[in-house]
C-alpha cells in the first residue's frame, strides 16, 4: 500500500496538471492499492449484512479536496469511497490520506440537503429515544461519537426544551473512526473495516430510516 500514500503525498505537495500526468503510472498504482481496500471493505460488510449482498453500490474517487465532514477545511490529496446498500442514502465511508489522516465513516456529513435535513429532525422528534440507546451502546460509544454542525438553539419547528433538543440542534449528523496509515497498510486493517462498519450499521440503519422515500440530489 506504499504507493497509494506514496502519490497522494507528493501529489499534495505538487498540486498541478503537468506533475498529475507526469506521474500517472503511481497514480494508477495507488489508485488500483486503494481499490482493493475499498473491494475488500463492501466484501467484509456483506459478512454482517447479508442482506446487501449483490446490492451494495459504490462510487471511487480521487481528489484534491477538503475534508467531507468539515465545512471550509484545508484541502487535501485523499482517496475516497462510499459502500451503499441498495436502495439506501448513506453507506459506509471511507477517506485514505497521508499523515495519519484516514478515516472509516458515515452519517449525512456537513451539506446543503436542507430536505434531508429536516427529515432527519422530524424522525428525532418522535424517535430520539432510539438513537440515544445506539449512540449509548458500550461498544458504539466506545468506538464513535456523534459529530456535526450544530445550531445555537433548537430550531423553531420544535420544543425548545424537547429532551432530545442536542440531537435536534444538528445541522449534520455523522461519526467517524481515525486510523493511522501505519493501520491501513497492516495485514489486520480488513478485520478493523468490518467491526468499525459494522459497530456503525445500528447508526445509519437510523438514518436511513428517517431518509426513506427521500432521493439524494444527483451530482
Amino acid at each position: 500500500m506504499k504507493n497509494m500514500f506514496k502519490f497522494l503525498s507528493q501529489w499534495e505537495a505538487n498540486n498541478n496538471r503537468e506533475w498529475l500526468l507526469e506521474n500517472k503510472e503511481l497514480f494508477m498504482l495507488g489508485y488500483h492499492e486503494f481499490e482493493i481496500i475499498a473491494n475488500t471493505m463492501m466484501r467484509r460488510i456483506e459478512n454482517f449484512d447479508p442482506e446487501s449482498l449483490d446490492r451494495l453500490s459504490m462510487e471511487k474517487v480521487v481528489v484534491l479536496d477538503s475534508d467531507p465532514r468539515f465545512d471550509g477545511s484545508p484541502k487535501r490529496a485523499q482517496y475516497l469511497a462510499e459502500v451503499i446498500p441498495h436502495g439506501k442514502v448513506l453507506g459506509y465511508f471511507i477517506s485514505v490520506s497521508p499523515g495519519n489522516r484516514s478515516f472509516i465513516g458515515g452519517g449525512l456529513f456537513p451539506t446543503n440537503l436542507m430536505v434531508a435535513t429536516k427529515l432527519i429532525r422530524d424522525y428525532i422528534d418522535v424517535n430520539g429515544k432510539e438513537l440515544e440507546a445506539i449512540l449509548q451502546n458500550p461498544k458504539f460509544a466506545a468506538t464513535y461519537e456523534l459529530k456535526g454542525v450544530n445550531l445555537k438553539y433548537v430550531p423553531r419547528d420544535y420544543r425548545m426544551k424537547h429532551p432530545y433538543s442536542a440531537y435536534l440542534k444538528h445541522k449534520s449528523w455523522f461519526v467517524d473512526f481515525q486510523v493511522s496509515d501505519s493501520l491501513v497498510m497492516s495485514p489486520s486493517f480488513p478485520g478493523i473495516m468490518e467491526n468499525a462498519c459494522s459497530t456503525m450499521k445500528p447508526f445509519l440503519d437510523y438514518l436511513n430510516l428517517a431518509l426513506d422515500g427521500y432521493e439524494k440530489p444527483k451530482k
